[in-house]
């Protein structure tokens, strides 16, 4: 246990986030910098498109991954903002909480379309697999790893207790301090997550949701041109070659701040762990 908290507090002091960037409430308003930005990730949905047979079968795996995309960035805003009370530390530590912990429901949430009901496999995952980190995403080990470390978890315990409160979804001594903070303080809405998430049924109704709760409007633009490209990829290999093209070029922008581009990371980070495990159920 202890252990763990260190990598993921080590991991965390290469991050660098405002707190001031979570309490805004203020929409951001789209620069010509930014549509420029969008007509590069365009190109990338282009070169990663897959218009084979195999898109029917992806589409039900890919919903799941995006369904947790929204709840890495809707947790990464709220957990910030509840962590942004303790100073900037507070912030960052409270933002990759609430990825993580958000990202688990949401995914297991949205797998109920496709999979639930034929868990006897799921002890056969191995939900420590790390992937190849090509673009040095900061966050593949705090939220990547821990998003199917926690989304393993979860699935037992709901198998095993029939799970109404989100605080029994998880074992407790597999949470660090803060993702035990999020899941108790955030309770009732943590639940609610998963909750709605199961009506994610459909790439529009999941960009919808995007819009309606991230409170940057440079970030939805970018994340629903993100989930197109997701919905289009056909194929896991695809998909995760995508999202390595979306960090790079996110990286490199010059139109984003670093708190722009941590939120946005942390769920190419999901994403490419939440496909890879429920493509390998």
């Amino acid at each position: 246990m202890k252990k763990l908290k260190v990598i993921a507090l080590s991991a965390l002091a290469f991050v660098t986030i405002a707190s001031t960037i979570f309490v805004s409430c203020k929409k951001q308003t789209l620069t010509n910098d930014n549509q420029n930005l969008n007509e590069s990730l365009q190109l990338i949905n282009k070169k990663y498109e897959d218009n084979t047979k195999t898109r029917r079968s992806w589409a039900s795996w890919a919903k799941i991954g995006a369904a947790d995309c929204i709840g890495g960035w809707v947790g990464f805003q709220a957990g910030g903002k509840i962590g942004a009370l303790a100073g900037p530390q507070g912030a960052t530590i409270g933002a990759v909480a609430g990825g993580v912990i958000l990202g688990a429901l949401n995914s297991y949430g949205a797998s109920g379309m496709v999979v639930h009901g034929s868990g006897n496999t799921i002890n056969e995952i191995n939900s420590n697999l790390e992937l190849l980190n090509p673009t040095n995403n900061q966050f593949d080990l705090t939220v990547g790893i821990r998003h199917n470390i926690l989304l393993k978890d979860a699935y037992l315990n709901h198998l095993s207790n029939n799970v109404l409160q989100s605080e029994l979804f998880f074992t407790s001594n597999l949470l660090t301090d803060a993702e035990a903070s999020f899941v108790k303080s955030q309770s009732t809405a943590n639940y609610q997550a998963y909750v709605n998430s199961k009506n994610l049924t459909s790439f529009d109704k999941i960009k919808l949701n995007i819009t309606n709760t991230i409170e940057d409007a440079t970030l939805v633009n970018i994340m629903n041109t993100y989930i197109d490209g997701i919905e289009s990829a056909g194929n896991l290999e695809n998909a995760i070659n995508l999202t390595y093209s979306y960090e790079r070029t996110i990286q490199s922008s010059t139109q984003l701040n670093e708190v722009q581009k941590n939120h946005l990371l942390v769920g190419f980070s999901i994403s490419k762990y939440s496909q890879t495990f429920w493509n390998n159920f």
